[in-house]
């Protein structure tokens, strides 16, 4: 995934401008990441209220149609387009947050999200195999009761400091005793529909950049993903 970085202007008086807001719809096969201003107190944001897995290592490669709690580790194994083996991705879905609806005041044109309540999912990630970086990494697609799949507004890697596109402070794990240099939490900021709630999260290994889809023989996840559950915090007042 390619982060596209929000260029961030300034008004007359010097104060920066809230970024515009892009959303993705869910059915495309990538997410955006951009730059969303969330007002901080005086002490800044809070942390997650979601604590890190102790340790990524050892955790078992997930088959296709598995179901993940909250806070396990799962090996997710991609694939090339051509069949060969991708990257390994362990990966924790630490828990999710729903937002308050004020959230999106910090977008220049939050109104586009009338009707949506945010929600923030926490994701814990370290590579096994292959190298990871900031523009890579598997996307947790969200769904709703009904098989509705929804917007992922945007992603935030802990250690990446530019601007408050969360509401809550990212942690960078890696500057941990212990940690692995690429081991660390995102930030998934998803819109749903006012009066419905976030199911479950998907992930199926459809690569970002092909149009057709794969052959199933090849990318069995595609037609049965790994399953979070989504079991969210209730709404918190931190958001500006």
């Amino acid at each position: 995934m390619s982060i596209r970085t929000a260029v961030r202007t300034l008004h007359p008086t010097g104060r920066p401008r809230a970024p515009r807001a892009l959303v993705v719809p869910g059915a495309a096969l990538a997410a955006a990441l951009l730059l969303a201003g969330c007002v901080e107190g005086p002490s800044g944001p809070p942390p997650p209220p979601f604590d890190a897995v102790a340790s990524t290592a050892g955790a078992s490669e997930a088959v296709p149609g598995q179901r993940v709690p909250a806070g396990e580790v799962v090996a997710l194994p991609s694939v090339a387009a051509d069949g060969s083996a991708g990257d390994v991705v362990a990966t924790a879905l630490l828990g999710v947050a729903e937002g308050q609806p004020t959230y999106w005041s910090g977008y220049e044109d939050g109104d586009r999200f009338a009707g949506s309540i945010p929600y923030f999912a926490f994701v814990q990630t370290r590579w096994l195999q292959g190298e990871g970086g900031p523009q890579s990494g598997p996307v947790l697609r969200p769904f709703l009761a009904d098989g509705t799949e929804v917007d992922i507004i945007q992603r935030r890697l802990g250690g990446i400091t530019s601007g408050g596109e969360c509401p809550y402070e990212v942690p960078d794990i890696a500057l941990e005793e212990g940690r692995a240099a690429d081991e660390r939490i995102e930030c998934v900021v998803y819109a749903v529909p006012d009066g419905q709630e976030l199911a479950e999260l998907r992930w199926h290994d459809v690569p970002r950049t092909v149009i057709t889809p794969p052959d199933p023989a090849t990318h069995p996840f595609l037609a049965a993903p790994v399953v979070w559950e989504v079991d969210a915090l209730p709404a918190a007042d931190v958001e500006g």
